[in-house]
């Protein structure tokens, strides 16, 4: 009797952007696969458009079963949340380096502050947090994040270990940080499916850029022009300064 050949599993173009396919459900579970192959072929992806639908085929389901939940609104400072997104790519010369935005919402008055960069190495995202909080003028007392391996190194349940270089920076500002649970958006939905929509959808399109400093240039414009001068579609109220934990 012949021995078994072992099962090799292949690498599927797909893999990279699983993760994103399920924030786009999560977002709306009845988008189409050419809309979702559209956004996936904007950050990268280069496969066709059968491998994209036999995979939604696969795990649409999950994501039908809709769930109410209470919103949360938090005291002024009280709490941040943060999140990335990915935004395509920029070119320079002949080479293309990934682009990336971190999002801080302040969850009270929804002020937002957004820094575009070209990685989400630890060192960044402190400097991006850094950023944030001399832009919000203090530092809030709770900082909501996903499981980002620059914030959670591991979790089982509800135990969490946090990445200790994350919190040595927070240390010093008193800040208390919390994950989410694993696919549940609606805990940091003010800033994932509020802001990071909110930058793809208002402020990207259109738009050229001729490197990092331009594309931060132009952000830092329609954040204090547009994004926190509008009536917030939730709150029904304008975006107001409030005083933040105070560093």
């Amino acid at each position: 009797m012949s021995p078994e050949k072992p099962v090799i599993v292949r690498a599927s173009k797909l893999d990279p952007f699983k993760e994103q396919i399920g924030r786009f459900l999560e977002i709306d579970p009845s988008v189409s696969t050419a809309v979702i192959r559209q956004r996936l072929a904007q950050q990268g992806f280069d496969g066709g458009l059968t491998i994209v639908k036999d995979y939604l085929q696969s795990i649409r389901k999950d994501f039908k079963k809709k769930t109410a939940f209470i919103r949360f609104e938090s005291a002024p400072g009280q709490q941040c949340q943060i999140d990335w997104g990915h935004f395509g790519s920029i070119e320079y010369g002949n080479t293309k380096r990934k682009l990336y935005c971190m999002a801080v919402i302040e969850c009270h008055s929804r002020l937002l502050y957004l820094e575009f960069t070209h990685s989400q190495r630890q060192e960044t995202l402190h400097r991006c947090l850094l950023n944030a909080f001399s832009f919000f003028q203090g530092t809030p007392k709770e900082l909501i994040v996903d499981n980002m391996l620059t914030a959670v190194i591991e979790r089982e349940g509800s135990l969490i270990r946090f990445n200790e270089a994350f919190l040595e920076f927070l240390r010093p500002f008193a800040i208390v940080p919390y994950a989410c649970n694993v696919r549940s958006p609606h805990e940091k939905g003010k800033v994932e499916k509020g802001a990071i929509h909110y930058i793809r959808y208002n402020f990207w399109p259109l738009r050229s850029f001729n490197d990092l400093k331009d594309v931060q240039t132009q952000a830092d414009h329609w954040r204090d022009h547009v994004a926190n001068l509008r009536v917030h579609s939730t709150t029904e109220e304008r975006l107001q300064w409030h005083v933040i934990y105070l560093l």
